[in-house]
């Protein structure tokens, strides 16, 4: 009978394969799905998301500790599957069930971390051990020490195979209710699978055992660098290109699934060539991104955007590379590496989510992190130690490298004023480290190449800034342009490279943009100063504070804003004087909109603005048939909810339409000077003044709801 492990003419996946593709697909689609059903209890406040990102890089670090004290520990084996075993079958009984909502006076980042602990905590730590209890097991039980390393690739698939399939078909054909009911059971049963097929048989190898683990730090830094610089690159990449270059729904998806796709095939014989290739195109890669965020072009943004997730494909590849060139051959090291590699992704994402918005008042860690790709590539990526110094190919390139250098300072001044400059220094940079690479040399190549992007921390800073802002959101920048809009100077907010306001220094007190008087929410404003001579307003989402252009004496107006530093920005007068000029009553609550809005009586406002669209993201759970029956809830009678609905790349009006007619309501919508609003009201009277001003009866699509979005549907 022929070892699981052994060679056969034609290859099958093995029962250990595929039950750690499994189980890596549990752990990875439980993320969105607990996202999903908590979201709308709490809200998107930065403390939430925080919460979450720091208990998964826990639970999962946790595993990896386990599963390595299981492995060197062979009298604690048996009790600790059983352990395991036990609280896991616990936790699939009671998972979700005890999940109910936190109180007034609870504070809810603690209760998220304590609800996800203890209703998901166990299950999820008996799932990520899965891949290397069952290496272990698979060489205990014959099977080649190279083949079980195949399991990382495994794992990963199962892991994208999550990614992809989550947002376009799970959620979308199930809904969340249906996902959490089988989820519990079915992570239950794959962690009983993984400890029969880890329990230690008598023929158990001892030899496996007795032999020494990594040595740490010595053998481990380097994993733990590469893999931290691995997972904090594609997050950081993501952050850039979303908020940047195409804030698209969905879009994120992309560079995490590279970053899984360079772990599988850094593990596949087969691909050895392209792991090569990608690793010779590191640093001309890494050079020409570092243009790109010197330049800060709006042109080309399809080429941008392909580079951009060139480079992460590359970097990755080279980083996995690397790390599967680090794998230990004896089976008894094996663990060491896991949990080496852990400790490093945990450091990259907990670096890049939690720690760079808090440290740095810009998105300066994407240049720290092409710092340390190119830097690294001068550490021999087995031995851990510089690649020797070069001899006479270094004069040529110091020169090569101080050239391109300078070429990047002095080009960088006129990129703004022409696209031509802006592709000529992509150009220069990319065969000036077309050369570099052709002389060899990967140490003095990467210290090269590292010193090229640190420009773009030093050159990030327009002139035109006169305030900058790092929270978790995002980075919020005050700009000072002269003589646009033919009213002279004016002072923008910007989130990424999207516009959230502008005012005109001659003219403060006129609304602009998208909500000009000229706009659809500008003829809601008038007619509602028409209806009611002293309105009660509520705004979810601040910006500029440009609304309030419209409130007069008598209104009373309560803005709930998720972001402070967009609250502070707003009212400094410094920067806009809309919050600072206004003679309505201002009341301002800094939180998440559907949460805060749950807790105001009904029929407190006789206009609901929902205005809450971040660097053009969707803010799913307040488009929802949920959200907007509780915003109707809050409307007096006669009330009006408008919904900024203006985006590239999402028609959210059949969202709106359908949601409305779901609770008996009407939706009609307009646009006008590229504003596009969706109104929606419980009476056709409600509206009848704003059909007069051009406004159609909204399309009507499939409503979202907290079970299930169709997101895909709502795609231009």
């Amino acid at each position: 009978m022929r070892p699981e492990g052994a060679p056969a003419a034609r290859r099958r996946p093995t029962r250990t394969e595929l039950l750690v593709a499994l189980a890596a697909f549990l752990v990875f689609a439980v993320q969105p799905l607990a996202g999903r059903r908590l979201l709308p209890r709490l809200g998107g406040t930065p403390a939430v998301w925080a919460a979450s990102l720091v208990v998964f890089q826990t639970l999962y670090l946790l595993a990896q500790a386990l599963a390595h004290t299981l492995a060197r520990r062979p009298a604690w084996r048996r009790p600790g599957l059983v352990v395991l075993l036990g609280l896991a079958i616990a936790n699939a009984v009671f998972t979700w069930r005890t999940w109910g909502a936190p109180g007034a006076q609870d504070d809810p980042a603690l209760w998220l971390v304590g609800t996800l602990a203890l209703g998901l905590g166990p299950l999820v730590t008996a799932l990520a051990v899965t891949t290397p209890l069952l290496h272990r097991a698979f060489v205990e039980r014959g099977g080649a020490p190279e083949r079980a390393w195949r399991l990382v690739a495994w794992g990963s698939a199962g892991s994208l195979a999550a990614l992809l399939l989550y947002p376009t078909l799970l959620e979308p054909a199930f809904g969340v209710r249906a996902l959490v009911s089988v989820w519990g059971p079915l992570a239950a049963v794959v962690v009983a699978c993984v400890a029969v097929m880890a329990w230690p048989r008598a023929r158990a190898s001892a030899p496996i055992e007795r032999e020494p683990g990594l040595r740490w730090p010595r053998e481990t830094w380097g994993l733990v660098l590469r893999a931290a610089l691995a997972s904090g690159l594609f997050l950081a990449v993501t952050a850039h290109i979303t908020t940047d270059l195409a804030p698209v729904p969905l879009l994120w998806v992309v560079p995490l699934g590279l970053f899984l796709l360079a772990s599988i095939l850094a593990f596949v014989p087969r691909a050895e060539g392209l792991v090569t290739l990608a690793g010779r195109s590191v640093v001309p890669l890494a050079v020409v991104v570092a243009g790109l965020l010197l330049a800060e072009r709006t042109e080309w943004m399809p080429v941008q955007l392909l580079v951009f997730l060139a480079f992460v494909l590359a970097a990755s590849l080279d980083l996995w590379g690397a790390l599967a060139r680090r794998r230990p051959d004896d089976p008894a090291r094996a663990t060491g590496w896991y949990l080496a590699t852990a400790i490093g992704g945990a450091l990259g994402g907990l670096g890049v989510g939690l720690l760079a918005p808090w440290c740095l008042n810009g998105p300066y860690e994407l240049p720290l992190l092409l710092f340390g790709v190119v830097a690294v590539r001068g550490i021999h990526p087995t031995t851990g130690v510089m690649a020797p110094r070069p001899a006479w190919p270094a004069v040529l390139k110091l020169v090569l490298g101080a050239a391109l250098v300078i070429t990047l300072f002095e080009a960088t001044a006129s990129l703004r004023a022409e696209s031509v400059g802006f592709l000529l220094l992509v150009v220069l940079a990319t065969v000036a480290t077309l050369l570099l690479w052709l002389a060899g040399r990967p140490a003095l190549l990467g210290g090269l190449a590292a010193l090229l992007v640190l420009p773009t921390l030093a050159l990030h800073e327009d002139f035109d800034v006169v305030a900058r802002e790092r929270t978790f959101f995002g980075t919020h920048t005050v700009l000072a342009v002269d003589g646009s809009y033919d009213e002279g100077g004016h002072h923008r907010l910007l989130h990424g490279r999207t516009i959230h306001g502008v005012q005109l220094e001659r003219k403060p007190g006129l609304p602009t943009l998208y909500y000009g008087r000229a706009t659809p929410i500008g003829d809601v404003m008038e007619d509602l100063a028409a209806r009611a001579p002293t309105p009660r307003v509520g705004i979810v989402g601040l910006g500029a504070g440009t609304l309030l252009a419209y409130a007069r004496e008598g209104w009373s107006v309560r803005v709930i804003e998720i972001d402070e530093a967009v609250v502070r920005i707003a009212s400094d007068p410094k920067l806009f004087t809309f919050v600072h000029d206004t003679k309505a009553a201002v009341t301002t609550t800094v939180g998440d909109g559907r949460r805060e809005l749950e807790h105001l009586p009904a029929g407190s406002f006789d206009l609901l603005v929902v205005d809450a669209f971040s660097s053009d993201a969707v803010p799913v759970h307040l488009l929802t048939r949920e959200a907007v029956q509780g915003d109707l809830r809050v409307l007096a009678d006669g009330g009006l909810a408008a919904f900024h609905v203006s985006s590239q790349y999402v028609d959210l009006v059949p969202v709106l339409g359908a949601a409305a007619r779901a609770d008996g309501a009407l939706a009609v919508t307009k646009t006008a000077n590229g504003s596009h609003w969706v109104v929606v009201a419980r009476r056709d009277e409600d509206v009848a003044a704003l059909r007069a001003r051009g406004f159609e009866d909204a399309a009507v699509g499939r409503a979202w709801t907290d079970d299930r979005v169709h997101l895909l549907d709502a795609l231009r």
